[in-house]
């Protein structure tokens, strides 16, 4: 077999060594951290090649990334947002993925674009937490038809595939829950395949490739699937768990959502969701597909959806009878003014017994920072009244556990050209605040002159995509506040 590598597919790899000139000639990054993506197509790969064979250069690739198609019939929903509670809902969306439970949450908008269209497959029950008044309502949506298991990529060896899955669990466990894998290492590659492109058959068959991932597809669900094994609606469930049997696991199971084109097309019409939001699947004839179809080869039952029918008629019971439906008292605002929150933040720290910057030992230190003086000068005010550090990690904290850093301008960069300036990282960006796994909080100076205030961008790390954004300084002072006092109450009841 000859593998044609899709168009677009990108090299993730480190530079460990050899010439710092050649190294900045080929304006490539030595920063272990951040490494260098490369396309398979950019100009740069014969002379990069060249100098591994030199040994002018040594590279470390850690994985090789293939592009999902440009349409599809059927489409995962990837929403790019994160949904805390019905009081603090995403902005500028109408469905979020809640991480706590793999829970599906859609808002009242939502839910009336998939009736208006005709929409079907997807079932929907109120959200357990109350909703304040005023407040759209929100509902957990998820679906009762699977896709299928789909099918496995073309260089994947099935068999050895499945050798490396019997050391974790048994044969019976596998068949029902195998499902087509999209993410492997080299070391699983088919053998006797070669490969059409000539800077990929370099790679892989170089030993700075040996430990590398085929990423076959962007999301983490196979995104391969059989188009005879698809259902006749359109919503359809996908994505459970390879590690665990979980149909006793605690409801609701974790499971993706998928769509057809025509729901696609309607949830963006109705401005629910953005084109953005949705990843097309690779779907083939079973007939015609190169790689392992999971659904002839382990024809073991499906399983369950988030919910079985069953399930959730019990759990629509049970959130009546806890009259979910009440409203919920309104949340607590931010003050307009700095004055107005710095005597907040003044009581609260009094009164909760979290530390602020002003009592720390680094205060004077980040105070006197070099670029201390490019944040806004609200942030400067209120500086020293702020918590030093959230230790919050619950899904209702308001801000996820980090804390407030030295400034220092913002260098991770995504190399994505469809990305707007304004969806995108930037070096203009301030970060003021950090998790401890790698996120960052920042604010955007447009000129070399600090604002007065300035929104507030929460950044994932991974996928450079802004998770939240506060509106002012003070909004996020406010939020702080409240993670911080959610954190003391956790630690004086433990």
């Amino acid at each position: 077999m000859v593998y044609e590598t899709p168009k677009g597919t990108v090299v993730y790899f480190n530079v460990e060594g050899g010439d710092p000139a050649l190294v900045t000639k080929l304006k490539l990054s030595q920063d272990r951290f951040k490494g260098n993506e490369l396309k398979l197509s950019d100009r740069r790969w014969p002379a990069i090649l060249e100098a591994v064979a030199n040994k002018s250069i040594t590279l470390h690739v850690f994985w090789f990334r293939e592009p999902p198609p440009v349409t599809s019939t059927w489409y995962e929903l990837d929403p790019r947002s994160t949904f805390k509670s019905p009081a603090r809902p995403p902005k500028n969306t109408s469905l979020a993925y809640q991480s706590q439970g793999g829970r599906m949450i859609a808002s009242e908008r939502f839910m009336a674009a998939v009736k208006d269209n005709g929409l079907t497959g997807a079932t929907f029950l109120l959200l357990d937490a109350r909703t304040p008044t005023g407040v759209e309502r929100w509902y957990e949506v998820f679906a009762m038809h699977p896709l299928g298991r789909g099918i496995d990529h073309p260089l994947l060896d099935s068999k050895s595939y499945d050798r490396e899955c019997h050391r974790d669990m048994s044969r019976e466990t596998l068949a029902k829950l195998r499902y087509g894998e999209q993410r492997f290492h080299r070391a699983l590659f088919r053998q006797g395949v070669s490969f059409a492109d000539p800077v990929f058959r370099a790679l892989i068959n170089h030993p700075c490739s040996a430990k590398s991932q085929l990423f076959g597809a962007d999301s983490p669900d196979c995104a391969s699937f059989a188009t005879e094994c698809a259902p006749a609606v359109d919503f359809a469930y996908t994505g459970w768990p390879m590690n665990e049997p979980d149909d006793a696991g605690l409801l609701p199971r974790r499971r993706s959502l998928a769509c057809t084109h025509r729901a696609r097309e309607a949830l963006i019409a109705a401005g629910v969701m953005t084109p953005r939001e949705f990843t097309p699947y690779v779907m083939l004839s079973a007939d015609t597909a190169t790689g392992t179809v999971c659904d002839r080869a382990y024809p073991a039952t499906l399983p369950l959806p988030a919910y079985t029918a069953d399930e959730a008629r019990l759990e629509h019971a049970r959130r009546t009878a806890a009259h979910v439906d009440k409203p919920a008292a309104a949340e607590p605002r931010a003050p307009k003014t700095v004055n107005a929150m710095m005597s907040l933040l003044q009581a609260s720290a009094k009164q909760h017994g979290w530390k602020p910057m002003g009592a720390t030992r680094a205060f004077g230190t980040l105070q006197q920072s070099e670029l201390f003086a490019m944040a806004p000068a609200n942030w400067a005010e209120l500086f020293a009244h702020l918590p030093a550090d959230v230790s919050d990690e619950s899904d209702e904290s308001p801000v996820p556990s980090c804390e407030v850093v030295q400034p220092a301008w913002n260098t991770w960069m995504v190399d994505d050209q469809d990305r707007s300036a304004t969806t995108s990282p930037s070096r203009r960006d301030l970060v003021l605040a950090e998790s401890g796994y790698g996120d960052w909080f920042s604010v955007r100076i447009p000129k070399d002159k600090p604002p007065r205030d300035a929104k507030v961008t929460h950044w994932d790390h991974e996928t450079l995509i802004a998770v939240h954004t506060w509106p002012t300084v003070i909004a996020f002072a406010f939020d702080l506040m409240l993670s911080a006092e959610q954190a003391a109450a956790s630690r004086r009841g433990s």
